[in-house]
């Protein structure tokens, strides 16, 4: 977990020069809640490490003991025994501190994500999350980042199933499909635990969300219908592919906006504004912003 190149500029004793591990701990900020730490000396079930503002902290075994070697995304190395197997000093590494002064062991992520909450009767942004830590990248995955949406499209194609004149009790079939597109390249769609479960109720199919019943529906309901229905919740018609593919996601949405179109799901079919900032307050009482004039041009 050491950062390469930094070892041979920190002393393995601080205690010779402290004030010079404390300015290379001062040249790594914070990610997030992560601080930099060197690691001052290792026993045999804890560690102890140098805090940039010069604390010596303790890292107990519960904060190490997790430290498996990645081997790949499914293989994990041999848990460690001693806090030797997953420090020496040296290391720097990154820590953060939990309920009662206890510091525990972490890294920085190498992938990052987002989240955003809204309330959809008012539109307004409860809690967002962009990533890691905005000095660390300005991008704010939340409104600016576009992925696949996957079956989170699923609620809005069986809406449009039921403003068609379906049930939560009809019936389709989730049975193997085949589809040639035409170019010799042929489309094999499956579910995901590799199963078909024949003839299923829509209920049934949206709680399992199955996908090929899910391509069936759209198959009854009919491509320009859902693609026209979907716009009505604001996805933007130029990103809904004109395929099949379309009950399983493919659309590429940013959160925000996909939180946007959940919340006139949620509300009753109302459009709301997704905004950040309710209104501010002059010293005198007088707003001089009002959520009506700020908000969150959901990003398609």
């Amino acid at each position: 977990m050491a950062i390469a190149g930094l070892k041979k500029i920190l002393p393995l004793n601080y205690k010779n020069d402290p004030e010079s591990a404390k300015k290379c701990l001062t040249a790594l900020p914070n990610q997030g809640n992560l601080q930099a730490a060197l690691v001052t000396a290792v026993d045999e079930k804890t560690a102890h490490a140098l805090l940039a503002n010069g604390e010596l902290i303790i890292l107990p075994w519960s904060s190490l003991s997790w430290a498996q070697p990645l081997l790949s995304d499914h293989r994990r190395g041999k848990k460690p025994e001693y806090a030797s197997d997953v420090l020496k000093v040296g290391d720097i590494i990154r820590v953060y501190p939990k309920k009662n002064n206890v510091w525990m062991l972490s890294q920085i992520p190498s992938v990052e994500g987002a989240i955003v909450a809204v309330d959809p009767q008012t539109g307004a942004v409860l809690a967002m999350t962009g990533g890691v830590d905005f000095n660390n990248s300005h991008f704010n995955r939340a409104i600016q980042a576009h992925r696949q949406v996957g079956s989170s499209i699923k609620p809005f194609i069986y809406a449009a199933a039921i403003s068609k004149g379906l049930t939560l009790a009809t019936l389709e079939n989730d049975a193997p499909i085949v589809i040639d597109d035409g170019s010799g390249k042929i489309w094999r769609p499956e579910n995901d635990d590799h199963k078909f479960h024949g003839s299923v109720r829509l209920r049934e199919s949206l709680v399992d969300s199955l996908n090929l019943a899910s391509i069936r529906i759209l198959q009854h309901i009919g491509l320009p219908y859902a693609r026209k229905f979907l716009e009505k919740f604001g996805f933007d018609s130029e990103r809904l592919p004109e395929g099949l593919s379309l009950a399983l996601g493919t659309p590429d949405l940013s959160p925000i906006a996909l939180v946007n179109s959940f919340s006139r799901l949620a509300n009753g079919g109302f459009q709301v504004n997704t905004h950040l900032v309710h209104k501010i307050t002059e010293s005198h009482g007088k707003n001089s912003v009002s959520s009506k004039n700020n908000k969150i041009m959901p990003k398609q």
